[in-house]
């Protein structure tokens, strides 16, 4: 039958790794999936919806929106996934429109997106948004000051939306990867290679991440396997927390 089945989902950053992931795993079990990126890796089916979306724009976040609408009356679930890793540096490298580009793809673009999906979920007395955070938010790295204040910024935005729209039958979690093995970790790295060698030993199970298991924990938070969670963070993270 399939955990999502004829459920509609919107899925951030959808067109490459964690998010296009999720994406599969979500079709597999039944979903209808609009998949909101600016490049592509899968193609669009009867079952994917690929659309054009610069997460950075409130006026390509509505078009997405009002599309799934009038194609299908409802939306059931929303990941926030688009993610900037951004620059590389301290305080004193660090410029503010590297700092602002980081927050609005990381943060304001979920704000955004949940800002016009919620109307929508309260008319139906449900839904589910997962906001991709990391483990970063929690901890944090060398020269990443803008990646890692923006990732606990979700944690903390997906609490805040969990509070207030209990009562209307939406659920909130975020979704707390450790290093995965996706386009984003070689862009940061070089190669996966050189990020395996760097990032493995931060892993008690000493190796990393593989976007099926990210989707697999999406996949949880999105079904009602977790009717009874909201407001919660889930660490899929091998591990590196716990060092």
């Amino acid at each position: 039958m399939g955990k999502l089945k004829n459920q509609v989902a919107i899925v951030t950053g959808g067109g490459r790794g964690i998010g296009a992931a999720i994406a599969e795993e979500f079709i597999a079990q039944g979903a209808h999936v609009i998949v909101a990126d600016i490049n592509f890796t899968n193609n669009q089916t009867e079952k994917q919806i690929n659309m054009s979306c610069d997460i950075t724009s409130e006026k390509a976040i509505n078009e997405v929106v009002n599309e799934t609408i009038k194609r299908f009356e409802h939306i059931d679930i929303l990941v926030n996934n688009a993610v900037t890793k951004g620059d590389v540096a301290d305080i004193t490298e660090l410029s503010l429109k590297s700092w602002q580009h980081s927050l609005d793809v990381n943060l304001t673009g979920a704000f955004l997106c949940c800002k016009k999906v919620i109307p929508h979920m309260i008319e139906q007395n449900k839904g589910s948004i997962i906001n991709i955070a990391s483990q970063l938010g929690q901890v944090v790295t060398g020269k990443s000051l803008a990646y890692c204040s923006s990732k606990g910024a979700i944690i903390q935005l997906s609490k805040a939306l969990a509070l207030d729209h209990a009562r209307h039958g939406i659920r909130v979690n975020s979704l707390s990867p450790g290093a995965v093995e996706t386009p984003l970790l070689i862009d940061g790295y070089g190669s996966m290679d050189t990020a395996k060698e760097f990032l493995e030993k931060k892993h008690i199970l000493k190796r990393l991440g593989k976007p099926e298991e990210i989707a697999k924990a999406a996949l949880f938070l999105a079904s009602t396997d977790s009717s009874f969670v909201t407001g919660s963070d889930l660490l899929v993270d091998g591990g590196y927390t716990s060092i």
